[in-house]
């Protein structure tokens, strides 16, 4: 008996051809023909066809001699299997052969038809995409079941497509399922007199209300007045039923005034509008529960934490706008209401206390999600990825090792659970292999980096945090799909918002940038260019597109240069497994950039010297310096060169000025707009990069570099308000000091270079910095380390300067800042032995100045040398003070302690 294996069968070049007589099958082979007519799915149609009548006649004559019951049963199931497979096959034939037929109709008359009925709809898509895409859309709707020129669709009810009248005007904005407008839609639904009469409540909550999205806030109202004119006429005339809005309507109106968080501007009107709004709609609640009862109201018409949800996410994403005062009183709701916050509430509530800097609230939150011990409110990944960002901010390695651990045993409780289906907290749905993210363990690497660059913070544990964090690297390393080593892709420039970032690129970015700061940490400086040039080489520049680089990263960079030592050896050599993907990365690196050019695009190529490693100070701080340079002008860009005429500018800028304070204004306008001109990047010059480039200097111990950049890359505000004074009163006088630092050898000048030299001095404060509370500190620090008393002096004395000036008087940690100056200062003269000096300033700041012993234990410890008795007296006394006050408290405790036993 003979059988075919119907489930192993493969379409080939071979076929069985069933003939009409009766004559026994024979097999042929096709080959290929020069012409053939018809198409590729009419041949696939008719040889699927032939070949499956000669299998099942071929079969059934088997089966009918087929005695046994069991193989008969078998062959059967075959035949059905072979049918289904069949079947699907013959549809995608069909679909394919129709595709074909209307890619071969002719594109133009199509447009011309769909431009007959509304020109509007095609000067819309020419708009949007161009000719060749736009085209290829029409295509695609004309073929597509739901096009609404052929079928009927399920676009809108057909009530509110009778109300619209324009079928047209629904195609033009509902077609799109990404990106619909729903504004001429309700404007059009507003303006005619039946508006939403001809649909039943009932319809309006499932049909048409869940989808609308990103309406402005005039239709947000238009829409409010028809649903409400709706309800009203539900009940025919009763007032008191208007009350009783549906959830599905108040949702709507909710969740489209959370949309203009994002496509209205944050602005403090519209901030105020939305809350205004929230209170109307809350207000109207209000009312229901007076007139029927929390008892009285069905499901439909009670509040839900997803509706008080959306108000308490638009305040947190207002960001500086939002007040505590405003979002507490919306949390009152929840109670009020008798409403239980789910996961997504608390969670928000977690990022908004992270945005505050109210960490201590955040862990408030964050325990309560886990005291309620309900699967719906138990944290999950998300949650615990916020409070790992805390332990971040605050190099809190040990309480996100605890973090991670439960996490990680959460996931492995689920894996042990996944067979039920009944998973001991919320999986995302997401999840796929039940364990840590990506970007989870790039955040635990990265806080194990940020907790190693201080030995206090890190307990003396630098090198195992390090370690421990490389781990965690090597996990990643170590799945499927995840190449470490290699390049990530254009996703790495974070501020470009429409590059169409995906999951994976953005996790290459989390998993770069962790490594950076492991590498930087560690003084790794060969690693930490290798793997910014990786993050650079790959951000491909086409026109005149605006690219902004991650800060961070290049403040990573900085930081490594900064901590370099020759005689040190990273951590990745210490192991086998570290000094693989060490060497594979370095070797994967081409400084010179002949592999990275394209045709199309252009590639950004730092100037970095072309070597794998850096080994002496002089290569570092040319480096550096020609980097940081590179960065801030933008020379990556193909931008074209504008040559400005600075001193016309100024000259102009005096002359529609009226009084000095005019001129200073416009002045600071017109350093704006150099700025804009000239392609500095605001986004990297700020004064985080600009301590960690000084301080490389420092580090490479060269006080006349560390000069030079403080004076070409900063500014005083003092010094500024002399060159503007002097530009304004004509330079009357004829012995100015030169503030570009180039010394003269006559002490009198000529005023005409003298006035060019000023001009430069104000042209080159588009890539100048203020100089703040941070960069005095690190000056401070410069001359404990050079042990300058010169220069000490004088960043001490243009300190006290600062504290005049209104950028000190608007700092609100201006207190911190003077006692963190304090503790240098007092630090400087220590280690230069001017004991007294130290002793000076401390005893004149004690009234404002909370000292503690920490802060003067290296003074204490040098007057202990000397046998300065009176001095260690007078020291301690300052500094017991407040441990007199701590033991008071204490005190007080242990009496408030007591009173709760009794």
């Amino acid at each position: 008996m003979r059988s075919y294996n119907l489930l192993k069968f493969k379409v080939q070049r071979r076929f069985i051809i069933i003939s009409k007589s009766k004559s026994k099958t024979r097999k042929r082979l096709i080959r290929d023909e020069p012409s053939i007519t018809g198409t590729t799915a009419d041949l696939q149609l008719k040889n699927l066809k032939n070949m499956g009548n000669g299998i099942i006649d071929s079969d059934l004559k088997s089966l009918i001699k087929t005695e046994n019951s069991k193989e008969l049963q078998f062959k059967i199931k075959q035949l059905q299997e072979f049918t289904k497979n069949l079947k699907a096959q013959l549809k995608v034939s069909e679909a394919k052969k129709k595709f074909e037929t209307v890619e071969r109709e002719n594109i133009n008359e199509l447009k011309w038809k769909v431009t007959s009925q509304n020109k509007t709809t095609t000067s819309a898509l020419a708009n949007s995409r161009d000719t060749s895409r736009s085209s290829a859309n029409i295509t695609s709707l004309i073929a597509s079941e739901n096009n609404i020129f052929q079928e009927n669709n399920n676009l809108l009810p057909a009530a509110l497509k009778e109300i619209i009248g324009n079928n047209t005007l629904i195609f033009q904005c509902l077609a799109n399922s990404r990106n619909r407008n729903w504004n001429p839609i309700v404007e059009k639904l507003s303006e005619s007199s039946e508006k939403l009469s001809m649909m039943s409540v009932n319809d309006l909550r499932f049909q048409f209300i869940p989808y609308i999205r990103n309406l402005s806030f005039e239709n947000i109202e238009r829409l409010d007045n028809m649903l409400m004119e709706r309800c009203r006429s539900h009940k025919a005339g009763h007032d008191a039923e208007v009350t009783r809005f549906p959830m599905a309507f108040f949702e709507c109106i909710f969740k489209n005034l959370l949309d203009s968080a994002t496509t209205a501007s944050n602005t403090k009107e519209n901030y105020e509008y939305v809350l205004q709004f929230f209170d109307k709609l809350l207000g109207r609640y209000d009312k229901s529960l007076e007139t029927y009862g929390a008892d009285g109201l069905l499901k439909k018409f009670k509040l839900n934490n997803v509706i008080m949800g959306h108000c308490i996410t638009y305040i947190a994403r207002m960001g500086a706008l939002a007040e505590y005062n405003v979002m507490n009183k919306y949390l009152a709701k929840f109670s009020q209401y008798g409403i239980q916050p789910n996961r997504n509430n608390y969670t928000t509530l977690i990022k908004f206390s992270i945005d505050k800097k109210n960490y201590a609230q955040a862990w408030d939150f964050f325990d309560t999600m886990k005291f309620l011990s309900v699967k719906e409110h138990a944290p999950d990944e998300k949650t615990y990825y916020s409070m790992l960002l805390i332990c971040n901010e605050e190099a809190n390695y040990a309480k996100a090792i605890d973090l991670y651990n439960e996490l990680k045993d959460l996931y492995d409780n689920a894996k042990s659970s996944k067979m039920n289906k009944v998973f001991p907290f919320h999986i995302d749905s997401s999840s796929k292999d039940l364990q840590p993210s990506i970007k989870t363990l790039s955040l635990m690497a990265l806080i194990l980096a940020k907790s190693s660059r201080d030995n206090i913070i890190s307990e003396g544990k630098s090198g195992s945090l390090r370690l421990l964090g490389w781990k965690y690297i090597h996990e990643i390393c170590d799945r499927k799909d995840v190449q470490v080593a290699e390049a990530p892709s254009t996703t790495l420039s974070r501020y470009d918002k429409d590059s169409g970032d995906t999951l994976n690129n953005l996790d290459s970015f989390y998993v770069l940038k962790a490594m950076m700061a492991l590498a930087s940490y560690d003084g790794d400086v060969g690693l930490a260019r290798a793997l910014y040039f990786k993050y650079v080489s790959k951000i491909k520049i086409t026109g005149s597109t605006k690219i902004n680089l991650d800060p961070s990263m290049f403040n990573l960079l900085m930081h490594s240069y900064s901590r370099c030592r020759f005689d040190h050896i990273p951590v990745l050599l210490g192991y086998e497994e570290g000094s693989k993907l060490r060497s594979q990365i370095l070797s994967n690196v081409d400084y010179t950039g002949r592999t990275l050019e394209e045709a199309n695009s252009k590639v950004i190529l730092p100037p970095f010297l072309p070597k794998a490693e850096i080994l002496t100070k002089e290569e570092i701080l040319m480096e550096s310096r020609a980097l940081w340079q590179f960065h801030v002008e933008r020379m990556y860009e193909n931008s074209d060169t504008i040559q400005i005429d600075y001193e016309k500018d100024i000259e102009a800028c005096k002359k529609i000025s009226t009084d000095f304070e005019s001129f200073k204004f416009n002045m600071f306008a017109l350093i704006t707009n150099w700025k804009k001109l000239s392609h500095v990047d605001d986004n990297l010059l700020n004064t985080k990069n600009l301590c960690t480039f000084l301080n490389t200097a420092i580090s490479m111990d060269d006080l006349r570099e560390y000069l030079l950049r403080l004076r070409t890359f900063s500014y005083e505000e003092p010094q500024l308000d002399v060159m503007l004074k002097r530009e304004w009163d004509n330079y009357s006088q004829n012995i100015i000091p030169s503030f570009t630092g180039k010394s003269t050898d006559s002490t009198f000048v000529n005023t005409e270079n003298i006035k060019q030299h000023n001009r430069y001095d104000m042209f080159s404060m588009r890539y100048r910095i203020l100089q703040q509370s941070e960069i005095y500190l690190l000056s401070m620090k410069a001359a404990v380390h050079f042990k300058n008393l010169d220069l000490g002096k004088d960043i001490w004395k243009k300190r006290g300067g600062y504290r005049k000036t209104w950028a000190f008087k608007n700092d609100p940690n201006w207190k911190k800042n003077d006692e963190i100056f304090a503790v240098s200062v007092v630090s400087f003269f220590t280690e230069l032995g001017y004991l007294t000096d130290a002793m000076s300033v401390i005893m004149s700041s004690k009234k404002y100045i909370n000292w503690s012993y920490p802060m003067v234990k290296k003074l204490h410890q040098a007057l202990l040398e000397i046998e300065d008795v009176h001095s260690i007296e007078i020291l301690l006394d300052i500094t017991n003070n407040k441990k007199d006050l701590y033991e008071q408290k204490l005190q007080e405790i242990g009496k408030s302690l007591e009173k709760l036993k009794l």
